[in-house]
């Protein structure tokens, strides 16, 4: 029974060494990073506890502290991280709760804080692709500027990633285009449709009015109680309110 155990402890003991290491991380002054790589690690499990700050307590507890503890040392002007602190101080002081994990300006500040991390980090391992591709999809999912991801990516390329990476820039890049090009048949459509409606709008209002000023015209010759009453008149105007409104049926 004993042997039994061992391997539920040792996945214990492993579990809770890889929790360890990502706090040490998360807790790791962005500007002591050395690598690339290792950055993109802190700033992923910062984005992790970010999007799972809904559901689980723990991590929002995690994130709460990463935000009081880097607020004090930030490095950006007019750092995100401080307008979180203050906005969970204002609530506190307040309603007694800051709801952090449903305020919208906190959930905003936190991601244009990860946005200067990345920009940071760029900067200092600015051949790092693995940074760059993470800042792409960044790009993507959080900030929706698929342009810019496009132009970084491109970026990445340029360094000749391991295949791995290729094919994430392959795939991303394919799923861009193909937005976009969605977009543009889209928007043409849009443009036709709009010059369609245009033309079938202004020569339904024509025809409105024609055949509106032929019905005066039928009833006037017929009110007159003239026994010159000009029957073939009668018979083209009725034959123009016939047609005008069969066009009007038409551009209608």
């Amino acid at each position: 029974m004993l042997f039994l155990g061992l391997p539920f402890i040792t996945f214990g003991i492993i579990f809770l060494e890889l929790n360890d290491k990502k706090e040490k991380i998360l807790m790791k002054s962005i500007n002591l990073f050395t690598d690339g790589k290792e950055l993109d690690e802190m700033i992923q499990y910062y984005l992790k506890l970010v999007d799972h700050k809904y559901l689980i307590r723990e991590e929002e507890v995690i994130l709460k502290g990463y935000v009081t503890s880097h607020e004090k040392n930030c490095l950006f002007i007019d750092c995100p991280l401080t307008n979180v602190k203050k906005i969970m101080d204002t609530y506190n002081n307040h309603n007694g709760s800051d709801n952090f994990y449903s305020n919208a300006m906190i959930h905003s500040e936190l991601i244009l804080y990860i946005n200067k991390v990345y920009i940071f980090g760029l900067n200092k391992f600015n051949s790092c692709t693995t940074l760059m591709i993470s800042y792409a999809i960044f790009l993507i999912q959080f900030l929706k500027q698929k342009a810019k991801a496009k132009a970084m990516l491109e970026n990445a390329e340029k360094d000749n990633p391991p295949f791995n990476e290729q094919f994430i820039i392959f795939r991303y890049k394919k799923h861009i285009n193909e937005e976009q090009d969605i977009f543009n048949n889209n928007g043409d459509s849009d443009v036709v449709s709009g010059i369609a409606y245009e033309s079938h709008f202004r020569q339904c209002k024509t025809n409105i009015l024609n055949t509106a000023k032929n019905f005066f015209d039928f009833w006037e010759i017929l009110g007159e109680n003239s026994e010159n009453t000009h029957i073939s008149k009668l018979n083209n105007i009725g034959h123009k309110i016939n047609q005008g409104l069969q066009d009007i049926n038409t551009h209608w």
